[in-house]
């Protein structure tokens, strides 16, 4: 292996780890998307509170 080998290996394993978790997963899918609804309801609600003055 010359110098920066390995160090590129280790890059495609992690991208093919993280892929594989990807598929395996969809439960982690969908707390991923309740948690960017979750964090767009926290951004609107000073909106909200503004508008009712």
């Amino acid at each position: 292996m010359a110098k920066g080998d390995d160090a590129l290996a280790r890059k495609k394993n992690k991208s093919n780890r993280k892929k594989m978790n990807r598929k395996n997963d969809s439960a982690t899918v969908s707390t991923r998307i309740a948690a960017i609804i979750a964090a767009k309801k926290r951004r609107q609600t000073g909106k909200r509170s503004m508008c009712q003055v």
